[in-house]
This record gives C-alpha cells, structure tokens and sequence, in this order.
C-alpha cells in the first residue's frame, strides 16, 4: 500500500494543486470619472458576455488603486486618459506595483490619439485603446480578442 497521509499533510497538498491549476477570477475595474460613461462600458461588457458580479467602478485613480489593493484578482482596467487625479500612465504604474497585478490588463478609453498623455499611457503598458464614445460591438470585439469573455 502506498503511504498514508496525515489531515494536514491532505490540506497543505489540496492548497498547492489549487495554486498550481486553478485560476484566478478576473474582474473588470472601470475608472472614469462620469459615472455615465461607466455604465454604457458596464452594459456593454454584461452584453459581450461578462457577469455583472465581476465588474467593479471607481470615479479616479486612489479609488481605484484602494480597489487592487484589496483583491488580489486579475483585473482588467478600462480607464479613461484624465482622471480626476491624475493620468492613466500613473494609474497603471500604481496598480502594477500592487502584489498580484502585474500582469492586469489596461485598456485606454478615449477620443484623444495625439495627446503627448495617450503616448505616456501606452509606454506604461496600456495593452489596448477603445474610442469614445463606447459603442458596445466595439466592446465585444476586443473583449473576444483579449479573450476576456
């Protein structure tokens, strides 16, 4: 017979084949600060296909940042150029730098291609740019691209 293992020897193997094999839920963060645009993002998202419970909001990029640093899920990040305060490359170096996000996906939701502050936002690692205004095929065609639904 093979080798008989204690209670707690079970629960330290159950803990590494979880770590190991089973994912992490991913959460969507919509940053904006016109609770408008979220919800036309929020409507879109739930029509391509992502559950309503995963999608989180925040009106800028403290609330955001307090956000990641409580959940320790992938998120995906659609947040727009200006928040109220401060831009979107200092919003993804913040949440980079928070334990479990540095492989968070950040997608720019914006009108604004030539601004000096688009540019800085993708050299900070924005993975993709959605125009507004928001209009839900949009949506559904990056979410399959990024296979995030």
């Amino acid at each position: 017979m093979g080798k008989k293992f204690t209670l707690e020897e079970l629960v330290e193997i159950q803990k590494k084949f979880e770590e190991m094999f089973l994912e992490k839920d991913t959460y969507f963060l919509l940053v904006d600060r016109q609770i408008g645009s979220r919800r036309g993002l929020k409507n879109a998202l739930v029509k391509a296909g992502a559950e309503d419970h995963y999608i989180l909001e925040a009106n800028d990029a403290m609330d955001a940042t307090i956000q990641a640093s409580r959940n320790q899920n992938t998120f995906v990040v659609f947040t727009e150029l200006k928040l109220p305060d401060t831009d979107a490359d200092k919003l993804v170096e913040r949440i980079k730098s928070k334990p479990g996000h540095e492989n968070d996906v950040f997608v720019l939701v914006t009108g604004e291609k030539s601004d000096a502050r688009f540019k800085k936002a993708v050299q900070a690692g924005i993975t993709a740019h959605l125009p507004k205004p928001i209009v839900d095929t949009e949506v559904a065609s990056l979410a399959k691209k990024l296979k995030l639904v």
